[in-house]
C-alpha cells in the first residue's frame, strides 16, 4: 500500500496584462481639464504616471523623470475595469503611462500618450520702425512680449472712432519682426497670436505709418529783361538796376526752396548751392532777402522737400552779372570812362532800434545813393534816392512793424547790405 507525504500549494500569479490609454488628443488648452481613459480588462495594480516633457518622442520606459500620479489602484476583480484619470487645471504638456504590477510578475507598462497644452495666447505689442515713410518705401514692423502663433494684419481704412469699419488683409510673415513692404497709402497695422486649440484670436495695440508723397519737381521761367543776363555779352549790372524775376510752374509738390551757386562751369546735384533764405515761394526776384549776385554766372534752382523723402530739384537757369562802368566828366574838356572804385562803407544806428534809424554813409562820390528795404519775405518795403549830403537826415522805418529788415544801399556800382531789428 502506497504511503503518501504531505501535500503543498503552489500559487501560480497572472501575469499582469497591459491596454491602450485614449483621451490624449486633441491638445487642451492651457488652464484646462482632461480625462485619460485606460481601456478595460488590464490585469495587476494600476498606478498612472507622467513625465513633464515638450519632447514628441516619448520618453524611455527607464528615464527618471517618470513619477507617480495619485495612488496604486489594486484590482478588485482579476481583469480590472476600464480606468480613468482626472486631470484638471493643466499647465503644461507631458506624457502619460500605466504601470501594472502583480505580484512577482514582471512590470509591464501601457504605451505612454502625449497631452499637448497649448500655452493662453499673449498678444505682445506691435512698435513700427519709423512712423512715416515716403510713397514706395517701406519700413520694419517689431512685436514684443508675445506668446502664440503671430498672424499680422494690415488695413488702409481704418478709423479710430468706428473700428469695425476697417478691413484687414494678411501680412506675409509670422516672427516676430516683418517689413511692410512698399506703401502707397497712410497703413495700419496690428498683430493677433493664436495658440493651438485656443483659436479665439487676441489683437495687439494698432500702429499707423503715414506715407507721405513723394515730392514732384517743376521747372520754372525768368521775366524778359534788357539786358537778359543769359550770357556773358548780356550780363546785367550786380547794383540789381535791372529787377529779374523767377516764376515756378504749377503742379510741384512738397515744400519749395530757392538756391543758388556761383561757377564758372554748369553745376551738378553735388555742387555747393546754397539756400537763399526766405526764398520759398513760387517766385523770387533776384536780389530780395540781401541775396548780392557774383560776378560772372550765377545760376539758380529750386529744391522740393517732403518729409523724409528724397529732394528733387528743378532745372537749373544761369545768369551773369557783372560790375558795371560809371560815366564822370573829369574836365570841362575830357570826359573818362572808367572803373572807379570809391572808398564805400554804410552802418545803420541805432540797431536795434524802436522808432527810427540813420544810416552812417563814408564815400568819396558824389553821386546818388540808392536805399532799398525788404522784409524777411523778401517784400519790398521801401525804395528812396538821395544825395549823399542828405543821408544824414534821413530817418527810415518809423512805419515798419516789428521784425528783421534787409536794407540794401547802392552808389554806382558799390552795394552793401545791413540787416536792421525793429523791436
Amino acid at each position: 500500500a502506497p504511503a503518501n507525504s504531505n501535500i503543498v500549494q503552489v500559487v501560480v500569479i497572472p501575469k499582469p496584462v497591459a491596454k491602450l490609454i485614449t483621451g490624449a488628443t486633441p491638445s487642451v488648452c492651457q488652464g484646462s481639464g482632461r480625462d485619460l481613459v485606460l481601456g478595460a480588462s488590464s490585469v495587476g495594480i494600476i498606478q498612472w504616471q507622467r513625465n513633464v516633457t515638450t519632447s514628441a518622442t516619448a520618453p524611455a520606459v527607464t528615464d527618471a523623470n517618470w513619477s507617480d500620479v495619485g495612488s496604486a489602484i489594486a484590482p478588485i476583480s482579476p481583469i480590472n475595469d476600464a480606468n480613468i484619470l482626472n486631470l484638471t487645471n493643466l499647465q503644461t504638456t507631458a506624457w502619460y503611462r500605466v504601470k501594472f504590477t502583480n505580484g512577482l510578475c514582471d512590470v509591464v507598462y501601457a504605451t505612454a500618450v502625449r497631452l499637448v497644452v497649448d500655452p493662453t495666447p499673449v498678444v505682445g505689442t506691435v512698435s513700427s520702425v519709423l512712423s512715416s515713410v515716403c510713397s514706395g518705401s517701406g519700413t520694419t514692423l517689431n512685436l514684443t512680449s508675445n506668446t502664440g502663433t503671430i498672424k499680422w494684419q494690415k488695413s488702409t481704412n481704418y478709423v479710430a472712432t468706428n473700428p469695425s469699419f476697417a478691413t484687414w488683409a494678411t501680412v506675409t510673415g509670422t516672427s516676430t519682426t516683418v517689413p511692410t513692404g512698399n506703401l502707397t497709402a497712410t497703413t495700419w497695422f496690428r498683430a493677433q497670436t493664436t495658440s493651438g486649440i485656443c483659436t479665439a484670436p487676441a489683437n495687439s495695440n494698432i500702429v499707423q505709418v503715414v506715407v507721405i508723397p513723394k515730392p514732384v519737381a517743376r521747372n520754372f521761367v525768368a521775366d524778359v529783361t534788357s539786358p537778359s543776363g543769359a550770357t556773358a555779352t548780356l550780363a546785367m549790372c550786380r547794383d540789381l538796376r535791372t529787377t529779374k524775376t523767377f516764376t515756378l510752374a504749377s503742379g510741384s509738390v512738397g515744400s519749395i526752396q530757392w538756391q543758388t551757386v556761383a561757377s564758372t562751369t554748369v553745376p551738378t546735384t553735388a555742387s555747393a548751392w546754397a539756400d537763399i533764405v526766405g526764398a520759398t515761394g513760387m517766385s523770387y526776384t533776384v536780389g530780395q532777402n540781401g541775396f548780392t549776385p557774383a560776378v560772372g554766372a550765377n545760376y539758380f534752382r529750386v529744391k522740393f522737400s517732403n518729409g523724409s523723402c528724397s529732394d528733387v530739384f528743378s532745372t537749373a537757369v544761369v545768369l551773369h552779372y557783372k560790375d558795371c562802368t560809371i560815366v564822370r566828366n573829369v574836365a570841362p574838356e575830357e570826359v573818362l570812362i572808367t572803373d572807379v572804385k570809391s572808398p564805400f562803407g554804410v552802418t545803420a544806428y541805432p540797431n536795434p532800434y524802436t522808432e527810427t534809424f540813420n544810416l552812417s554813409l563814408t564815400t568819396s562820390s558824389e553821386n546818388k545813393v540808392g536805399i532799398v528795404v525788404y522784409d524777411m519775405t523778401g517784400r519790398l518795403i521801401e525804395r528812396r534816392e538821395v544825395r549823399p549830403s542828405d543821408m544824414v537826415e534821413q530817418q527810415i522805418g518809423d512805419r515798419y512793424p516789428s521784425g528783421v529788415y534787409n536794407v540794401v544801399v547802392t552808389q554806382d556800382q558799390e552795394v552793401k547790405t545791413l540787416r536792421v531789428i525793429k523791436r
